[in-house]
């Protein structure tokens, strides 16, 4: 049953619903898929929400680089590169929640065995 007030124009329901919820925390190991790539780092889509991780913090190298025409963010020294589409794992470093709207998400890829997936696969022993 509603409710109508009058003078209202509205109507009042009582609803009851489900909801799954995702609550990113401080330092948190995620994965998901870079969504662009930019010179100042990469937008990261983790479920619901983007993270950010700036392009000191993509890979555990010094000589990182943007490479416009590969739209990808490069290392020099060990040719490894991140383009949109590639799945990834990081570390939630930051969280900062606005006024209004979805938080604000930095992450790191630079510790072991976080990074593109690719790279995390051939760094673990396999064991015989």
């Amino acid at each position: 049953m509603g409710l109508v007030l009058p003078g209202d124009g509205s109507i009042y329901l009582e609803a009851r619903f489900k909801m799954l919820s995702y609550v990113p925390t401080l330092h948190e190991v995620v994965e998901g898929v870079v969504k662009e790539v930019r010179n100042i780092g990469l937008f990261v889509n983790i479920g619901p929400l983007d993270a950010f991780v700036h392009i000191s913090q993509v890979m555990d190298a010094d000589d990182i680089e943007y490479n416009d025409a590969l739209k990808a963010i490069v290392g020099d020294k060990n040719k490894r590169q991140v383009t949109v589409g590639d799945k990834v794992r990081g570390r939630i470093t930051n969280i900062s929640f606005q006024a209004a709207g979805l938080p604000r998400i930095a992450m790191t890829m630079r510790q072991p065995n976080l990074g593109k997936l690719e790279w995390i696969e051939v760094s673990i022993p396999t064991s015989k």
